[in-house]
């Protein structure tokens, strides 16, 4: 991460930390209350996402707590299969409503718990997908860009050219500025 950090830009353009450590998983209790030192709920969120956006990272997906397990897998997994198609809100709508269908074994999951008596389980439950921030800079897949840009630039040659516009007056820009009073 360290090496992400070091130049603007030239980091990762996607990012995805599904284990990330945060005040939140811990109750908000931090080590350093002793000291006097203290974060503010959120703090370590921020810092990260302006850090990484500061890398080049468009598009960050951030835990809050970690949940592990088969179920981060998929969650993580879907999300960043739908990333090239779809805008980052778009992909992560659709991975999660993907998750909470998918069946939660609990052999496979580091949080939960198996009972005595056998019962299906699903990820509907917001622990699973509910602990996740999608952070995005407003970057739309590709082939939108190409197809919206394409049309506006046809649009513009095939416009003939007294259609266009005439450029403004100079006083309809900016107002005359009064000269100064004279000094007598």
């Amino acid at each position: 991460l360290e090496n992400w950090l070091a130049l603007p830009k030239a980091g990762p353009q996607r990012i995805a930390l599904p284990g990330m450590h945060t005040l939140a998983e811990r109750g908000g209790k931090t080590a350093s209350r002793r000291r006097g030192a203290t974060i503010a709920p959120g703090d370590d969120l921020f810092y990260a996402s302006c850090g990484l956006m500061s890398a080049g990272a468009e598009t960050m997906l951030l835990s809050r707590w970690r949940v592990g397990g088969q179920s981060t897998i998929d969650l993580v997994r879907e999300f960043v299969q739908e990333l090239p198609h779809a805008a980052a809100a778009e992909a992560w709508q659709r991975s999660v409503q993907l998750a909470m269908q998918m069946p939660i074994d609990p052999l496979n999951e580091l949080r939960v718990k198996s009972g005595k008596d056998p019962v299906e389980l699903t990820a509907s439950h917001p622990f699973f997908w509910a602990g996740y921030v999608v952070i995005d800079s407003g970057w739309r897949p590709e082939e939108e860009e190409e197809a919206g840009v394409g049309v506006e630039k046809e649009e513009a040659v095939e416009a003939p050219a007294a259609e266009q516009a005439a450029p403004l007056p100079a006083e309809a820009v900016s107002p005359p500025v009064p000269a100064p009073p004279q000094g007598k």
